[in-house]
């Protein structure tokens, strides 16, 4: 998603939800290494939104983030985030 596409998501979620909502966001992080599956598919423009985890964190200015952690699932490494608005 793009940063605008974020930032309309949670302007929506928050004006649905209710006060102290927590929320799980999982998101692929840039690859790291070059000759990576992860790689390949930033290469080929699939994953033409993968952030750095700084970046991760800077879209998220909205939400209130309670928990940052780093998880190695499926092709690559993935930034997990609690947060609540």
């Amino acid at each position: 998603m793009s940063d605008n596409q974020i930032n309309l998501a949670l302007q929506f979620l928050k004006k649905n939800s209710k006060k102290n909502t927590k929320l799980l966001i999982i998101d692929p992080l840039f690859p790291k290494k070059i000759f990576s599956l992860q790689f390949f598919l930033k290469v080929l423009d699939i994953g033409n939104f993968m952030r750095r985890k700084e970046d991760c964190i800077k879209v998220l200015k909205r939400v209130k983030i309670l928990k940052i952690t780093q998880a190695k699932f499926g092709i690559g490494d993935h930034i997990v985030i609690l947060g609540k608005f």
